[in-house]
């Protein structure tokens, strides 16, 4: 389950990704649910676990000079983070301030 949430930070990510101020709805809802989708996967959180997530607004990591998203799942029942990370908004890999799911704890 997914508890979708457009944002403003969509907005501006697909803006610094692919240079363009205009974008229609359809392209905004479909790269945050691959930009989600990738997050989930690379965090290790099981296909099927019931989540919420919150994107940041982009940031420039001046140390690695690329732009960065942090996104933050959480539990939709508790509200309890159970992973999170920065990722680099053009090629789409964990950063860092990296926060695995770890199965033990649920």
């Amino acid at each position: 389950m997914i508890t979708k949430k457009l944002s403003k930070s969509v907005d501006i990510l697909i803006t610094l990704k692919y240079n363009i101020s205009e974008r229609s709805e359809n392209i905004a809802e479909r790269e945050e649910a691959m930009f989600v989708e990738s997050a989930r996967k690379q965090l290790c959180i099981p296909d099927g676990f019931a989540y919420k997530y919150n994107i940041n607004e982009p940031s420039y990591w001046e140390g690695a000079g690329f732009w960065t998203v942090y996104i933050l799942f959480e539990s939709p029942y508790t509200n309890e983070v159970i992973a999170g990370a920065s990722f680099d908004i053009y090629e789409g890999e964990v950063a860092r301030s990296i926060l695995n799911f770890m199965p033990e704890n649920y």
